[in-house]
């Protein structure tokens, strides 16, 4: 079969390596779909990724897949069948190529309904992980809420925000397609901080939404040369506001801990557990294909597997016209 093997940061070849075996506690996957995660796979390619969790070298990149199932392992057979459409995700590893043997019972799998395509159900496992967080993320009715970053996961945060019956909601990015995304489909209102200070874009702030009862950050590396978007958020905190962590940073940013202790402010990460997560991974298949969160909407490029890394490359370089690629396995 066909994969996209990384042999070291920046040597990706697409090869013909053996397609997997079926063990009885696996399902053999033909792949059609899989998205390039913006931050892991990126980063991963470029040898910036956290060394301790990059997947050993070589191997074969991706982790948001979907697609058919072809064979089923005996253990896994009360629960799936051969014909079955699923979107399926790994653990960084195993997405780029044309089959993929998974175990259902150690990663995060779902069944895809008949009206959800495969471009949709390459985005599941994104939709399910950011749900997580706002299940987890105490955001109550009426409160306002301030997002940082509207890449594909804050855009994904930003609707699932609004179902929790949230007043409103502001988002900050570099990027104008993406703040026009965002106004299109949940935010308020939103703020590009190209171009400016910490000064300017924290009276803007302050001036259009005074303080908040959460933020979420959501930016992942933080791209703002002229400030530190952490600082400026937790001034914008409500006494006893909450500061909930979904983007991880490559470098880490200084943060007040004094306006933390004086302002009792919650600042946290986000892991409901796996029975909740099993649980709300078939609620947000309901959400995809009632159309309640927008997920395909996203998707701005398609490339071959043979041009992976041109779609890495828009990911990682080009976003100004780029939030979310699929790659086009079947």
């Amino acid at each position: 079969m066909k994969a996209a093997v990384l042999h070291k940061p920046m040597q990706l070849t697409i090869e013909d390596v053996p397609k997997p075996k079926c063990n009885p506690d696996e399902l053999l996957i033909k792949v059609h779909r899989s998205a390039i995660c913006n931050s892991t796979d990126t980063h991963i390619w470029n040898g910036t990724f956290r060394p301790y969790a990059t997947p050993k070298m070589p191997h074969i990149l991706g982790h948001e897949c979907c697609g058919e199932v072809i064979e089923v392992g005996k253990e896994c057979a009360w629960e799936y069948n051969v014909g079955d459409r699923v979107g399926f995700w790994v653990k960084m590893t195993g997405g780029f190529a044309e089959y993929n043997a998974i175990k259902p019972n150690s990663l995060g799998i779902c069944k895809l309904k008949n009206d959800l395509s495969y471009d949709q159900g390459a985005l599941l496992e994104l939709v399910c992980g950011t749900i997580r967080l706002v299940y987890d993320a105490g955001l109550h009715v009426g409160d306002k809420v301030l997002i940082l970053g509207q890449g594909p996961a804050g855009l994904l945060l930003a609707q699932e925000a609004r179902l929790t019956g949230i007043a409103k909601l502001f988002a900050v990015d570099l990027y104008a397609n993406r703040l026009a995304m965002s106004k299109e489909i949940a935010a308020d209102d939103t703020l590009n901080l190209d171009g400016k200070s910490y000064e300017e874009a924290f009276d803007i702030l302050s001036q259009m939404i005074g303080k908040v009862d959460a933020v979420i950050d959501a930016m992942g590396d933080n791209r703002w040369t002229q400030g530190n978007s952490i600082d400026m958020a937790l001034n914008l905190l409500k006494r006893h506001g909450k500061y909930i962590i979904f983007g991880h940073r490559g470098k880490n940013d200084s943060v007040n801990t004094q306006l933390i202790s004086n302002e009792d402010i919650t600042m946290r990460g986000f892991e409901p557990g796996i029975a909740k997560t099993k649980e709300l991974t078939d609620f947000t298949v309901e959400l995809v294909s009632s159309g309640r969160i927008k997920a395909a909407e996203l998707i701005t490029h398609h490339f071959p597997l043979e041009q992976l890394e041109m779609g890495l490359n828009k990911c990682l370089n080009d976003l100004h016209d780029t939030i979310k690629v699929i790659i086009d396995i079947a």
